[in-house]
């Protein structure tokens, strides 16, 4: 009886423990998540309200997706976004749900709310805007992947 009683806490045990540990990629998430956080907290720490960033795009995308972008913010809102290049008229509104900061800060917490497989971000060390976001929503999917880089900031007054 004492064997059965033992082998039944251990099993229980282990199940609740299974619970807890299994879903590993929550501690990293969480790792993620904490990262994320203190990056914005730098961010907003700094309040850089007005500034002007080079944005590139990486994705199995068209060329007018993946040719960089000046972005230029006034007082936390896009006013005026061009190709760093001629033609510098943008004819998409793709570049629109990542043309401020705080759009790139929602890129990333949706990458971590929607459990993507694979989310790499490395923060700018002074301000914590992220410098680059790599992401695969689908471990073995084709052509899913995307990435951000920040390949240039500069606040303005």
């Amino acid at each position: 009886m004492k064997y059965l009683t033992r082998l039944v806490f251990a099993s229980s045990l282990i199940a609740v423990m299974s619970l807890v540990l299994i879903p590993g990629c929550d501690l990293v998430k969480s790792s993620l998540q904490r990262d994320l956080d203190a990056a914005r907290a730098r961010w907003e720490r700094a309040d850089i309200r007005s500034y002007e960033f080079r944005l590139r795009v990486g994705c199995f995308c068209p060329p007018n997706i993946i040719f960089p972008v000046i972005m230029t913010v006034q007082n936390g809102v896009n006013t005026d976004a061009e190709y760093a290049q001629e033609p510098k008229e943008i004819t998409t509104d793709f570049f629109k749900q990542y043309d401020t900061i705080d759009k790139l800060f929602e890129v990333v917490q949706k990458a971590i709310d929607d459990r993507v497989d694979s989310l790499t971000v490395v923060y700018e060390s002074a301000n914590g805007y992220p410098k680059s976001i790599n992401i695969d929503r689908i471990k073995d999917a084709v052509d899913d992947e995307i990435a951000f880089f920040v390949e240039s900031f500069a606040p303005t007054s």
